[in-house]
């Protein structure tokens, strides 16, 4: 997952399965501010899941727009797969697909980093790899990459989102049915690493 988090400038879990806790926004510090993002994309009830809007709070107001509206394409493709998958085998099989886990290693690595902080500005450092934050308005906001980076990040992003969609159009249909239901969504999940991989590679 840290490849892709490389790859945007930011670090987060984007189509992760999880505990199915609610979300409670907290930018109070910098690591809060992440794992309260991580977090949000953790949410498994998609009718829980926070909105595009409130998604934006997460990010500067200088991050990059392609890259931001990328990032909500992914929340919301995410949603959407979720939906899907819910509908069509239920809750407990849906929640164990897990497209760019592991998330409770990114949780449990987030928790633990090395967190700066300078005045408005303030860093957390994972395996070598930085997310930056700036302060704006008493809260953390993730700054999202510039640039070249963006450009990068975004196409990274939007090649994956529209993998997750074409997944949540095929789920209705049975197209990716198996015998048994513990095949599919071992087939599912194969085929989410599959273009989570392809994403990356066209960056």
């Amino acid at each position: 997952m840290r490849m892709l988090l490389a790859a945007c400038g930011i670090a987060m879990a984007l189509a992760g399965c999880g505990g199915g806790e609610r979300v409670v926004a907290d930018r109070s510090t910098p690591r809060k501010a992440v794992l309260s993002l991580i977090l949000s994309f953790d949410e498994r009830d998609p009718e829980r899941m926070i909105s595009g809007e409130e998604l934006k709070k997460y990010f500067a107001s200088s991050s990059d727009p392609a890259c931001l509206a990328a990032m909500i394409q992914i929340h919301e493709a995410s949603a959407r797969l979720r939906r899907a998958a819910i509908e069509r085998y239920g809750r407990d099989s849906a929640g164990q697909l897990d497209g760019l886990g592991p998330l409770k290693e990114d949780r449990a690595a987030y928790e633990a980093a090395q967190e700066t902080i300078a005045g408005d500005r303030a860093q957390l450092v994972v395996a070598g790899q930085s997310v930056e934050l700036v302060r704006e308005s008493g809260e953390w906001r993730l700054q999202l990459a510039a640039g070249q980076d963006a450009q990068a990040a975004a196409r990274v992003l939007d090649a994956y989102a529209q993998a997750l969609r074409q997944v949540a159009d095929d789920i209705p249909t049975g197209k990716l049915d198996e015998s048994d239901r513990d095949k599919t969504i071992r087939r599912i999940r194969a085929i989410l690493a599959a273009q989570r991989d392809a994403a990356l590679a066209s960056r």
